[in-house]
Parts: structure tokens; C-alpha cells; sequence
């Protein structure tokens, strides 16, 4: 890397700070040999027009009186001796944490500007350390260091100017002093001027006299001849101790002093009027100052860059302008207001601010006797609403609550408005009260909502509205209709020991996580049709006295119905609903099925045969028993009857399939079946007595063999027995032309069916 002059590092310097040039390119400027310039017209980085303009400006500011004595010790070791310097300075307790924490503030910026001071330079120029423990400390650290004080002269930058004063002189008055004397400027104007060292360097603005601001500093050789004395003075026997320069500097350590005309053009800039700040000097700043402290408020990153150049763009209005209008039920509308309160308790006039934008709300206990509209505002901090009483309408349409709300204890007695409305932090209606019709439709919680023990006296809606977290609704009252279709839950929401005296919509409601419906009460209908749950959704131990609507209903997961009280009016709807599992009791489920109550059995068929496959998933093989079956009966009944065909296809169905067997499901009565047409068998063969029967050991071939002996009970349930099973057993026989024949062979084909049911069923139960 080749050594640069100082004309050229200077021309680096200012091309980059015009960025004409990367910081990165300047860089890669210095690895080549020949003119700086030359090399960035060659590579097409600058033209031959903005390299004689660079030149123009290095020559300007090199011929300039306005140069900057730094202070620095120049010493031929690494530079970590300096650090280590400051490390047993920190370590003995020469210097505080503050101390080195604003010295380092400064040397950050005298890097930025291109300049490479010590931190014990700047150390001792604050007066954090005497000289005596400096040169200690040196000698300490390195006892062989050569040391020796420099004074660089560097140009002047604008917008960063170093507050030291000329080198070598300790008694030399301050900057400040220096400015106080040609200004007239008092001290208060002076610590102000500190405070707004990064607004007023932000004004980018023609090139000024700084000569025409502060006294002129020393030039270069007079610094260079104080700097000579001051080492003369040290004895001769002892290493040079670094002597930094500079004094004790205020906690803004690099500050811009432009003149007053500048700071005027700025604060004009800013819509203050110019002659205004003109008549008092101080009051000018002070309102400067309080304007810096709101502009960066605005540039937080949670405002919007929109709502920041509106807020620049409205009128201003102090709030005691806030309180006379309130008082006297004058409206305002599309201002910026600092701070909103009341000063009495309570505002008996209506009022009306809207399009406003409201830094500080506080109406914390104040009862609004008349309509409260402060429809389309935008609340940049947290608005305080706590305990209010809205005695009329109260409207928030399309408002916006930057640091969320707290609206905990109010009561609402008319109609309550929030549509579209957004909260972009938690906000709280906590035991809030609210009498007519409630909308809170399209409305967006960024950070949670709570409402928790709220009393819903009217109408309720919370359409389409959507929370980005969690959502709480617990111990909540609604008295009328209450509905949040198309809502969509992010996170949890939790509505549990929640009362609904009448109907409740969910239609087409998402929940992302789980939601929570536990120990509530569904006095009216519950509608929850088209929803869609990606967690569970739990209504353990909740009541419900009328319809619920589950039909279209999408989860993933699982739904609990487990522990409900279903009252006698209640019924379910499940048409359609995609269930991962669902966990309900059959008592909660018999008598209760809509379709099957209104007869539509083609829904009811559909709806049992869901929950028949629901329950084979979730293993309850006795509630898939119970579906199956009623589905099947639901079939039957689906069954028109055009004739007496269909009729008897139908009565047969019920009678062999249904009471025989329960459509396979019901072992038992297929058992009771077996043994009823044993006994009805038996009976038909006994009443038969001897005319058709002989024993099996005698020669029976037709009716001329006349047997003396007659055929008990017992035999005929025997020859019952027999044919049924197929069993070979010695006993009585019919004779070989007896149309009884013809009997048994019924019975015996019967017999094999049922016998071949009842081993099928049975074995279905115990294999499962």
C-alpha cells in the first residue's frame, strides 16, 4: 500500500463523503501507485468534470484558515499499548466506566472522520486523568517506549467538528466560552445547541464560515511552539509522557456550532414561523428541542414512514386547546395533538376528533355524558381509557392503536363502534361492560386481546376479525345474539365459563392453534359451520340447550365433547364435518342427532356413518357398533314403500336383520333368536305327536308301520335341536313320506344361517 498525501487522502475523503465513490473503492485508491485522481478517471469511477470539482473543494479547505489542532501521543509500539493503558488506568481506578464510555464515544468519531487519536489522548483532554498518572502509567506499562507529543493539524469537517482547544494550552478557554463571548449566546442556548447535535447535523447546507461562529483557533506553528515548551519543561531524566491535549468536554463530545441563522432555516424547514423564533432566542430552542424529541418518536420503527410525514404535514394544537375544545364540544379533526385529556371528571358536551393523530390519550375514570366520536385517529402510545363511563354512542371506526389500548372497567351504555379498527399491542377489556350493539367487525389485534368477565347486553359482532395472538374471552356474558364469523384466531383462543343466552355464529372461523370453549353455556343455537380448527378444540363439561351446528366443519385434530350436558332441546348436526377424532359420550349423542330428529334420513345415514368411522379410529368399538347399527336403521327407513313387495322387503329387514341380530352387531340376540326357534320348532313337532314321528330304531318307512308309543316334549325339542345344528343324534324320526320332512329341512337351513351369524358376530367382537 502506497503512503497518500494528505491532499490525497483528503480528496478520498470528501468523494466518499459525496458518495461519488465507495468507502471499499477509496480502499483499493491506495493500493496503486500515482495520483489518486488519475487512477479514478482511468477506471471510469469519476469523470475528468468531478475530479476538478474534488480538487477545487481539497484546495478550499486546504488554504482555509479553519483548522483543528488534535491532540495525540505519538508512540512507536502496537497499538494495544494504548489499551493497555487505559485497561490499568480502569483497573486502579483512575478513570470510571462513564468516563472511558464517553471518551470512547469521541474516538469513534474522530475515526469516522478519518483521524486516529489515542484514548488516553482523549482520556487526559476530558481531565478524566492527571498528567502525573498518565506518565505513571506509560512508564509502567512500557518503561522503553519512546514517547513523544505531536500536534497534527487536521482540516476542518463540517459536520462533525471536535470540541478541544488548542494544544498545550490547559488554561486556554473552551469552545463554549469562546462562542459565548462573540455570540452573546447565554449558557442555557449553549447546552440546548449540545442537545441537538444530530438534528443540526443533518442539515446538509452550503459550506459556512465557522470563523464568523467560534474564535479563531491558533494556527499550526504556534500549537507546534506551545507544544515545544510544555517538553522542554519535563525533566530530562524521565521517558516524555504522553501529553494529550484538550479539555474537559460536555457528554455530547462531538458537536456542530452552526450560527443562529442556520438553526432558524431548519426550525422554518419544520413549519415554525421565523419571526417568531427571532423575538426570543430561548424559547425558539426550547420548542427546537421539544420538536427534535417528537421527531424521534416518529422515526421509531413502529410508526409507519407514512403516518410520519402526516404527522409533519397536520396542525399542531397544544392541549390545553384539547381541553377547551372538549369542554366546549368543539370537534377537531385532521391535527396532531400531543396529549388528550379531560380536566374535569366529567364532559358533558359531545366529543368529536377525528382523523386525528394522538401521541398521549389519558381519559382514565372520565364519564362522557354525550356521543364520543373519535373515529379514524391514530393513538401512538398506549390510550388509556380505564374505568371510563360512555353514557351515549361511543365510536373508534378505523382507528389505529399503535401501543394498544386499555380499556379495563369501562362501561359502554349505547352502541359501541371499533370496525376496522387495529391494535398493534396488547389491549385490555377487562370486565368491561357494554349495553346496545357491540362491532368490533374486521378488526386486527397484532399482540393479544383480553376480555376477560365482560357483560354483553346487546348484539355482539366480531366478524372477520383477526388475532395475530392470543385471544381471551373467559367468564364472559352474552345476553343477546353473538357472532365471529370469519375470524381467525393465530394463536390460542380461549373462551372459557363463557355464558351464550342466545345464538352464536363461528361460521367460517379459523383457529390455528387450539381453542378452548370449556365449562361454557350455549343457551341458544351454536353455530360453527365451515370452521376450521389446525389444534383442537375442547367443549369439555360445557352445557347445551339447543342446536349445534357442526356440519362442514374442518379439524385436523380433536374435538372433546366429553363430560357435556345436553339438554332435552339439544341436537347435533354433523354433515360433511371432517374430524380427525371426536371424543363424546353416546348418551350425549342418542336422541340427540338433528337429521334424525327432523326424519331427514338421508342426512341421518350420513351423519351416523361418520361418526362410525370416528369411533373405529379413536378404538370405541362399541359406540361404532352403536352408529353402525343406527345407520343402518337409518337405511331402512330410507327405504320408500311403493308396494307390498317393498313393504314386506322392508318388514323382513327389520325383523331378520334388526331384531334378529342388530345388523351384526348384537351376539346376544342372535343367541335369543337361536333358542326362540328351537322352542317354536319343538312346539310344532309336538303338537305333531305320533302321526308323523317313530322312534329312530324302528323300520319307518311309511304310514302302515302303526307305532304304540307317542313322541314326549323332550323329544321333539331334541328333534328340534337336531335339525337345527345339524347334529347326529339317535332320537325320533319323521316317516319317509311325511311332509314334515320338508319342515326340518327349512329348519335345518336355517339353522346353519343363524348358527354361521352368531359365529361371524362373536367372533368380530373378540378379535377387535
Amino acid at each position: 500500500m502506497s503512503t497518500l498525501s494528505e491532499r490525497d487522502s483528503l480528496f478520498l475523503e470528501i468523494a466518499v463523503g459525496e458518495k461519488l465513490i465507495s468507502a471499499q473503492q477509496a480502499k483499493l485508491c491506495k493500493e496503486f501507485s500515482g495520483a489518486v485522481s488519475e487512477n479514478l478517471v482511468k477506471n471510469g469511477l469519476l469523470s475528468t468534470e468531478q475530479v476538478a470539482s474534488l480538487q477545487q473543494k481539497v484546495e478550499d479547505k486546504l488554504s482555509s484558515g479553519n483548522k483543528v489542532a488534535v491532540a495525540q501521543v505519538e508512540i512507536y509500539k502496537e497499538d494495544t499499548l494504548d489499551e493497555k493503558v487505559v485497561a490499568l488506568a480502569k483497573e486502579r481506578q483512575l478513570i470510571s466506566e462513564e468516563d472511558e464510555k464517553n471518551c470512547r464515544k469521541q474516538l469513534k468519531k474522530l475515526y469516522d472522520l478519518g483521524y486516529n487519536p489515542q484514548l488516553s489522548s482523549i482520556l487526559y483532554s476530558a481531565k478524566c486523568i492527571s498528567q502525573e498518572d498518565l506518565m505513571a502509567l506509560y512508564k509502567e506499562v512500557e518503561p522503553n517506549a519512546k514517547v513523544s507529543i505531536v500536534a497534527k493539524s487536521m482540516p476542518f469537517s463540517e459536520l462533525s467538528l471536535p470540541t478541544v482547544p488548542t494544544i498545550g494550552t490547559l488554561k486556554r478557554k473552551t469552545r463554549h466560552e469562546e462562542v459565548q463571548q462573540q455570540e452573546s449566546i447565554p449558557s442555557e442556548t449553549i447546552h440546548m445547541l449540545d442537545k441537538m447535535e444530530e438534528v443540526v447535523s443533518q442539515i446538509s447546507a452550503p459550506e459556512i464560515d465557522i470563523a464568523s461562529e467560534i474564535a479563531p483557533l491558533k494556527q499550526e506553528e504556534e500549537v507546534q511552539e506551545e507544544v515545544q515548551e510544555e517538553v522542554e519543561e519535563q525533566p530530562t531524566n524521565e521517558s516524555v509522557a504522553p501529553t494529550p491535549v484538550a479539555t474537559p468536554m460536555p457528554t455530547a463530545t462531538t458537536v456542530t456550532i452552526p450560527n443562529f441563522d442556520k438553526v432558524l432555516e431548519y426550525l422554518e424547514n419544520i413549519d415554525y414561523k421565523v419571526t417568531k423564533l427571532q423575538q426570543d432566542q430561548k424559547t425558539a430552542l426550547t420548542e427546537a428541542l421539544s420538536h427534535e424529541e417528537m421527531e424521534e418518536r416518529f422515526d421509531s420503527e413502529d410508526i409507519p414512514d407514512e403516518l410520519q410525514r402526516i404527522i409533519k404535514r397536520l396542525r399542531h394544537v397544544s392541549e390545553e386547546e384539547v381541553q377547551v375544545a372538549i369542554r366546549d364540544g368543539v370537534g377537531l379533526e385532521n391535527c396532531y395533538i400531543p396529549k388528550m385529556s379531560s380536566s374535569t371528571p366529567i364532559v358533558v358536551k359531545k366529543v368529536n376528533f377525528t382523523n386525528c393523530v394522538i401521541d398521549q390519550v389519558d381519559f382514565a375514570g372520565v364519564q362522557f355524558k354525550n356521543h364520543v366520536d373519535l373515529g379514524n385517529s391514530r393513538f401512538l402510545t398506549k390510550a388509556i381509557f380505564k374505568e371510563c363511563h360512555f353514557v351515549k354512542d361511543a365510536t373508534f371506526k378505523s382507528c389505529e392503536f399503535l401501543n394498544g389500548a386499555d380499556f379495563a372497567k369501562a362501561k359502554f351504555d349505547g352502541k359501541t363502534t371499533y370496525n376496522s379498527s387495529a391494535f398493534r399491542r396488547y389491549v385490555s377489556f377487562n370486565r368491561c361492560g357494554f349495553g346496545k350493539k357491540t362491532v368490533f367487525t374486521r378488526c386486527y389485534f397484532a399482540k393479544g386481546v383480553k376480555f376477560g368477565e365482560v357483560e354483553f347486553t346487546g348484539p355482539a359482532s366480531f366478524n372477520d376479525i383477526f388475532i395475530d395472538h392470543r385471544f381471551y374471552m373467559e367468564k364472559c356474558q352474552f345476553k343477546d345474539s353473538s357472532t365471529f364469523s370469519g375470524a381467525r384466531f393465530a394463536d390460542i383462543a380461549d373462551f372459557g365459563r363463557s355464558k351464550f343466552e342466545k345464538e352464536t355464529k363461528f361460521i367460517g372461523a379459523t383457529f390455528m392453534k387450539w381453542g378452548s370453549f370449556k365449562n361454557c353455556k350455549f343457551s341458544g343455537s351454536a353455530n360453527f359451520n365451515t370452521m376450521n380448527v389446525v389444534g383442537d378444540l375442547a367443549f369439555d363439561n360445557s352445557t347445551f340447550e339447543s342446536v349445534v351446528n357442526l356440519r362442514a366443519i374442518s379439524a385436523s385434530r380433536n374435538i372433546s365433547l366429553q363430560n357435556i350436558k345436553v339438554g332435552n332441546e339439544a341436537a347435533f348436526k354433523f354433515l360433511d364435518a371432517h374430524i380427525g377424532r371426536l371424543f363424546v359420550s353416546l348418551s350425549s349423542l342418542k336422541g340427540h342427532i338433528d337429521s334424525h330428529i327432523q326424519e331427514d334420513y338421508h342426512v341421518a345415514r350420513k351423519e351416523y356413518g361418520l361418526l362410525k368411522n370416528n369411533f373405529r379410529e379413536i378404538n370405541e368399538y362399541d359406540k361404532e357398533d352403536w352408529a353402525y347399527l343406527m345407520e343402518k336403521r337409518m337405511e331402512r327407513m330410507e327405504m320408500k314403500v311403493k308396494g307390498p313387495l317393498s313393504a314386506l322387503k322392508r318388514f323382513l329387514n327389520w325383523l331378520a336383520l334388526d331384531i334378529a341380530c342388530g345388523y351384526g352387531t348384537k351376539p346376544a340376540n342372535i343367541f335369543v333368536t337361536s333358542l326362540a326357534m328351537l322352542v317354536f320348532f319343538a312346539v310344532f313337532y309336538f303338537s305333531s305327536g305320533t302321526t308323523e314321528f317313530v322312534p329312530s330304531g324302528e323300520l319307518a318307512l311309511d304310514h302302515s308301520v302303526k307305532i304304540e308309543q307317542s313322541m314326549s316334549f323332550i323329544d321333539a325339542v331334541q328333534v328340534s335341536f337336531r335339525t337345527f345344528t345339524n347334529a347326529s343324534i339317535e332320537g325320533w324320526v319323521p316317516y319317509t313320506d311325511s311332509w314334515l320332512n320338508y319342515v326340518m329341512m327349512f329348519e335345518s337351513f336355517f339353522g346353519f344361517f343363524v348358527m354361521t351369524v352368531l359365529v361371524v358376530t362373536f367372533s368380530r367382537k373378540v378379535i377387535r
